[in-house]
């Protein structure tokens, strides 16, 4: 993406994929969702801003990413409990 003026949401969500700590990552990844949620809200319908409301998606889907990652190494921690037979 080119040089963008919407850097608020941005920050958040850059500073939420670079984080290498998890718990802290968990905290900007609910930031960075809330940001853009705003931002999002904002521009909704707004035709002029196309670019930034695409910029938007992409964040959500690369928050989602994220997510979803950290649930499955936080499975992989779990302990494996079996069912106790009758």
């Amino acid at each position: 993406m080119s040089d963008l003026k919407f850097v608020s949401w941005k920050e958040t969500f850059q500073k939420a994929v670079e984080e290498t700590d998890r718990e802290k990552q968990g905290q900007l990844v609910q930031q960075a969702d809330l940001a853009i949620f705003h931002r999002h809200q904002k521009l909704y319908n707004c035709i002029q801003h196309r670019e930034e409301l695409s910029a938007l998606n992409a964040a959500t889907e690369g928050l989602r990413v994220i997510k979803h990652s950290a649930r499955k190494v936080e499975k992989t921690f779990w302990p494996r409990y079996r069912a106790k037979s009758a």
